[in-house]
């Protein structure tokens, strides 16, 4: 048992712990940037490998709620578009563009070719940062690398055409 001196002390601890903890900020709540995904998306800035990668300005990105849909223009002139899956981790700010699996192959990899990255919005703007196919990490910044691919994208106006013809891959790693 207390002495009867010591309950007003240890009352005292008592209410300034719960005042402290009353105090303390709520947690941040994380932002669901899934819809801001949705639309189509030009490429106007593009970086492959610490270099400059106007081929690949113009090409055109289109997301769902589980699909990226990658448009260029071919070497023929007929647009080329790829289908990804992709998913994206609102509070990593993460994302990943799985290559398409092909139906005619069963034992394939669902992870195999797949690209990670992180991604930023801006006030117009999505910034990407992607890594070559099966890198083993994810980037952590938004930096010009070698194994990177940096795009810059605004939101593109329908009927907006694709004028690349290069792949928007970062180099596979030696």
């Amino acid at each position: 048992m207390f002495p009867h001196r010591a309950w007003g002390p240890a009352f005292a601890v008592l209410v300034l712990s719960a005042a402290a903890q009353a105090q303390q900020a709520a947690p941040a709540t994380v932002e669901n940037d899934l819809p801001k995904f949705a639309g189509l998306w030009s490429v106007t800035a593009a970086e492959l490998g610490g270099e400059a990668a106007p081929e690949l300005v113009g090409a055109t990105f289109s997301f769902d709620s589980s699909t990226a849909k990658f448009t260029q223009i071919g070497e023929d002139g007929k647009p080329i578009t790829d289908v990804h899956p992709f998913k994206a981790d609102v509070k990593t700010k993460r994302l990943v563009l799985y290559q398409q699996p092909d139906p005619m192959d069963p034992m394939r990899d669902p992870k195999a070719g797949m690209q990670k990255g992180i991604y930023k919005f801006g006030a117009t703007a999505l910034f990407l940062c992607l890594t070559a196919p099966d890198a083993p990490e994810f980037p952590t910044e938004f930096t010009s690398k070698p194994e990177f691919l940096m795009l810059r994208l605004e939101k593109a106006k329908p009927g907006t055409p694709a004028r690349t013809a290069a792949a928007p891959q970062a180099p596979v790693k030696k």
